[in-house]
């Protein structure tokens, strides 16, 4: 099998992403409005916090749990799953040996991924990125899901699975 699809797929997915987190990540910077009707004044980070933990793991204003903890309880559920997925996947690539040609491929692919859940959810406080923080972990999960699945077998690989575990 030849290399070099491997690494255009690599480097379309690592483009793609930059230019998907340039955007999340600038929008505010170039002004991007925060009141989501021209009447209403400037939301505060507090709200906007909400309103996109809310957008994710569900809730409304009048709901009376501290927006804060949904946020906290979030991140915690992504961070263990995350955790969980990349240490079962790499003892399946690793015990398996089912794509030796792939299989350094993966693991490195395995190790970046490890690195990034480490980079967000543990060294970056809990603010930093902001609301955009789901858009860059959503971006970066389908691009790794993508590669994991090309990487192992494409249509008949067995991490199929990972994009409904990403979505749902």
């Amino acid at each position: 099998m030849s290399v070099e699809p491997i690494l255009v797929l690599i480097v379309v997915a690592v483009v793609a992403n930059l230019v998907v987190m340039a955007a999340l990540l600038g929008s505010p910077i170039l002004g991007r409005a925060k009141a989501p009707f021209a009447g209403d004044g400037p939301l505060d980070d507090r709200a906007g916090s909400a309103m996109a933990a809310a957008a994710v793991v569900g809730g409304t204003e009048d709901d009376p749990r501290d927006e804060g903890a949904a946020t906290e309880t979030y991140d915690r559920v992504v961070r263990i799953v995350s955790w969980v997925f990349l240490l079962a996947t790499t003892t399946i690539v690793a015990v398996s040996g089912l794509w030796p040609g792939n299989q350094p491929a993966i693991l490195v692919l395995l190790a970046l991924t490890g690195m990034f859940v480490l980079v967000i959810h543990d060294l970056l406080p809990a603010d930093a990125l902001g609301t955009a923080k789901f858009g860059v972990e959503g971006s970066v999960a389908i691009t790794v899901a993508t590669m994991l699945v090309a990487l192992t077998g494409g249509v008949g690989s067995p991490f199929f699975f990972t994009y409904p575990l990403i979505v749902g």
